[in-house]
């Protein structure tokens, strides 16, 4: 069996086929494992297998072809290295920047002519040169392994309701506006901590249109996929999560709900962040089609105006006078840098983020003044999706165990205000928190029954720490509001 597999791999008529392989599987499989995330659907599967593997299969044949009658011997050891080399290089450059331009192409060919000059040059480098193709895909194992891993532990089964609150019927069915400003600080941490910021006057501008502000919320989770995860599932998932956009965007118990009890559903975004990876979508209208999203986006591409598209929708359904939920995503003020390779300073971070703060305030502005033309009984909702991690110098920097309250509150720290039709909040007494807990009180002021605050998850805030101290995930902030560390055994 080995000689009859030597013999075939030796055949002219193989070389175009391993070449392919080798060119293209490695670019893919470090794509794959730094990004799945992105790129964890059938879709990107099939996009990924007919660009990196396909399509210089068939251009490689297709030179086979035309050079075999004559020219087979300069196929082999000049033409097939050189697109071998042109082929790998250019797929690593877009695996590396998702786009390849005039500058970078120039720089692949170079270096294909010159894989292209060695191989000539040098007999059996060519044969090497793919042998070490392949053992670089094997250096991918690691990322595979624990992709693998984590589609083997994961389970739904942390989405179900401890109750029936999935049928809940609403008595109260005004219209619900979600507006999601990224990373926006609550109005109570502002003022103090590593902020210092004065926001007296959007406050201002807050009350005066019949907003209450709830001080002191935060988000129980650290980023924007897995609080969202948490928010629209009610339920915590204790960074026990596999395909975040999934849980968002289809298994969405809060879409659900509303759905049940005849709404129709609407997602607005400026950027496609939460539909790159191509989920199903639960959500009746988006204002992006998913087909129109590069498979090699990381979703901060591609803007669309919500200033644009919401009085379009706003105007479609004011003549249909239906019942309508809305989440519009914003995806300022955001935070401070992610990577420390990038970070400037404390004060450029946050001065940084404090003029996306005021330039969000005034785009919430023009957001309400749009809802309230169209629609002045509406429930308007300003609801942030965590801090902006302001006094760290870069936000993965939290992996680090501290014990400074104003650092840990920086990252959960979330702006919520709350626009209640008739200017009538709930009667019932109970304290914003968290956004886990968020829903399952809004469903029960709708359905005038308190019965579903029974079932409340902890208002606790979770970070992952990784450094010499601790290791895994931790409770940061408990149900008082207190900064404690404790190591999470619900994992």
């Amino acid at each position: 069996m080995k000689d009859k597999i030597v013999n075939v791999l030796k055949k002219d008529s193989v070389l175009p086929l391993i070449a392919a392989l080798a060119s293209g599987m490695y670019p893919w499989a470090f794509y794959f494992t730094n990004n799945f995330d992105f790129v964890n659907s059938w879709d990107h599967f099939f996009f990924f297998i007919s660009r990196f593997i396909l399509l210089p299969m068939v251009v490689f044949y297709g030179v086979y072809f035309l050079l075999k009658s004559k020219y087979l011997r300069l196929f082999k050891t000049t033409v097939l290295p050189f697109l071998s080399g042109f082929v790998f290089f250019y797929l690593v450059m877009l695996a590396l920047h998702a786009t390849v331009g005039f500058n970078k192409i120039i720089i692949v060919f170079v270096l294909a002519v010159l894989v292209a000059i060695a191989c000539r040059n040098i007999q059996q480098l060519f044969k090497k040169l793919l042998i070490i193709q392949f053992i670089l895909v094997l250096t991918t194992g690691l990322g595979f392994y624990r992709i693998s891993k984590s589609f083997f532990k994961y389970s739904d089964e942390w989405i179900e309701q401890p109750d029936n609150i999935e049928e809940v019927i609403f008595k109260k069915t005004p219209n619900i506006y979600v507006i999601q400003p990224d990373g926006y600080a609550n109005f109570s941490e502002l003022r103090k901590g590593y902020y210092k910021y004065d926001n007296s006057t959007f406050e201002s501008w807050l009350e005066t249109n019949n907003f209450k502000l709830y001080h002191s919320f935060r988000s129980n989770y650290f980023s924007t996929l897995s609080s969202n995860s948490s928010l629209f599932s009610m339920k915590h998932h204790y960074n026990n999560l596999f395909d975040e956009r999934k849980i968002i965007m289809d298994k969405n118990t809060v879409v659900s709900i509303f759905k049940n009890n005849g709404y129709k559903t609407h997602f607005l975004a400026e950027l496609p962040y939460l539909l790159i990876n191509r989920p199903n979508i639960k959500f009746d209208y988006t204002n992006f089609d998913v087909n129109n999203i590069s498979f090699l986006s990381k979703g901060l591409e591609a803007e669309r105006s919500i200033l644009v598209d919401l009085p379009l929708v706003l105007q479609k359904n004011k003549e249909e006078n239906g019942k309508n939920f809305y989440f519009i995503e914003k995806l300022l003020p955001g935070h401070i840098t992610t990577f420390k390779d990038a970070t400037t300073t404390k004060e450029k971070e946050r001065l940084l983020y404090l003029k996306s703060i005021e330039d969000v305030n005034e785009w919430m502005k023009n957001v309400f003044q749009l809802i309230s033309e169209n629609d002045p009984n509406a429930m308007i909702i300003i609801l942030a999706d965590h801090g902006g991690f302001v006094g760290w110098d870069y936000t993965l920097q939290t992996t680090n165990t501290t014990s400074d309250e104003n650092l840990i509150n920086s990252v959960f720290t979330a702006a919520l205000a709350i626009k209640w039709p008739n200017n009538e909040p709930p009667t019932f007494k109970h304290e914003f928190k968290s956004s886990v807990n968020f829903f399952r009180t809004i469903f029960s002021y709708l359905a005038e029954d308190e019965i579903y605050l029974k079932n409340l998850q902890d208002d606790a805030s979770y970070l992952t720490l990784w450094d010499e101290k601790n290791k895994g995930l931790y409770k940061v902030i408990n149900s008082e509001n207190e900064i404690v560390l404790e190591k999470n055994n619900s994992e």
